[in-house]
């Protein structure tokens, strides 16, 4: 399972869930802070990520399609 955290998330949690073996990335590490949710979420489809978030637009989504 690879976990992609989203730029309202702090880029600082992701050396603390490496600390128990979880594969995770923040969106700035792929330059991403700055893009739209859409370009989020294709990113982490083609790229096999599950995205971590606050921001309910996402779950939204996630329902729709």
């Amino acid at each position: 399972m690879k976990l992609l955290l989203d730029q309202n998330l702090s880029y600082r949690l992701c050396e603390k869930l490496k600390e128990i073996s979880l594969i995770v990335n923040h969106v700035k590490e792929f330059s991403l802070d700055k893009a739209d949710d859409e370009k989020i979420w294709e990113f982490s489809i083609q790229n096999d990520f599950i995205i971590v978030t606050k921001d309910s637009d996402f779950i939204e989504k996630a329902i729709i399609k």
